[in-house]
């Protein structure tokens, strides 16, 4: 019986996504489309998590990470939006984005949410990382484990999820979004100076077979920055030695574990960057995934960060006592036999 509910359930999953794709409206709260992408940080640890859409067909965008939840499908028909749980096989009306405060649906997103959502405030103004964001409404949710599950996650128009809470055992942790890239909008809203990042894919694979007799390639990944200058006057960066940028790979807890500029070399001269109004200014390199010893980093969750190595100076684009322009972006890294 069990097994004859999940093939309903998959089946059911593929009439909403593929059969009635023309007949319907995309949600306004989940609007994001294949390629969009956002990154959260927690209040706890500074640890960041990324989601994005890596499938989408019809009325159905399939997501690798969705406000505390993983690997599900989300589907909207106007306001009402169903989504699909891989682990329990389950197809679930999240909410109707279109009803009023109270009310209430039931979903199944395994291990921890299963039970009753409701609809707890609507029309709210929200504050994050990422922006100012109005209309937002609070689902709060009903938690089936002791320590665990998310309780509240918020939609803002035109964004989608942009907060979430979730319990462990630490107690209430909040993810709040500090960047991304959502139905052609860039957050957060630059106006003046643009930084854009390229980054490794969320999961670095790194081949561990030997390779005999041909010595193992060292696995590294590429890491970009670009500031671009959308104001009408210059930007100027005032640097104390020949380098221009660094790049780090932190671990869980904060720790730096390797550092593009450790093993090079820098001329002790003064220099400056000029980026014109309309021109761009690209740095970075190749951060090599080995310590210092040319041991393999370890597998686990980490931290990517590429910033300028400008100085704070009066009467330059880099304000003294703050950091120069950094992105950021968690990766996992994870060993291939």
């Amino acid at each position: 019986m069990k097994q004859k509910t999940r093939a309903l359930s998959f089946y059911l999953l593929i009439l909403l996504v593929f059969a009635f794709p023309l007949y319907a409206s995309a949600s306004n709260y989940i609007t994001w489309e294949q390629g969009d992408y956002g990154v959260y940080k927690a209040n706890l640890f500074d640890k960041l998590v990324k989601a994005s859409v890596d499938q989408s067909s019809g009325s159905g965008k399939h997501f690798t990470q969705f406000a505390g939840f993983s690997d599900l499908w989300a589907i909207s028909f106007d306001e009402t939006t169903y989504v699909y749980d891989a682990v329990s096989s389950r197809i679930s009306l999240l909410t109707d984005f279109n009803a009023g405060e109270g009310f209430q649906s039931r979903v199944a997103l395994m291990p921890c949410n299963v039970g009753i959502t409701t609809i707890g405030a609507k029309g709210l103004t929200v504050i994050v990382p990422a922006g100012t964001f109005s209309d937002v409404i609070r689902l709060d949710m009903t938690t089936s484990c002791a320590d665990a599950g998310v309780t509240s996650i918020w939609f803002a128009a035109g964004a989608g999820p942009i907060k979430w809470t979730e319990l462990n055992i630490a107690g209430t942790v909040t993810y709040e979004l500090v960047e991304g890239n959502i139905a052609g909008k860039t957050y957060p809203v630059q106006t003046g100076v643009v930084l854009k990042g390229r980054f490794p894919e969320p999961v670095v694979w790194i081949n561990m077979m030997p390779t005999f007799p041909t010595p193992k390639p060292v696995p590294s990944v590429d890491v970009f920055l670009t500031i671009g200058n959308e104001t009408t006057a210059d930007l100027t960066y005032s640097f104390n030695t020949s380098q221009r940028f660094d790049i780090e790979l932190r671990d869980i807890n904060g720790r730096v574990v390797k550092k593009w500029s450790d093993d090079k070399f820098f001329l002790q001269v003064l220099g400056t960057e000029t980026i014109k109004p309309g021109q761009n200014y690209t740095i970075g390199g190749t951060l090599d995934l080995v310590d210092s010893a040319g041991i393999t980093i370890p597998e686990g969750s980490y931290t990517l960060a590429i910033n300028l190595t400008s100085t704070g100076q009066e009467n330059t684009s880099h304000a003294p006592g703050v950091p120069g322009p950094t992105l950021l972006t968690p990766v996992a890294i994870k060993w291939a036999y």
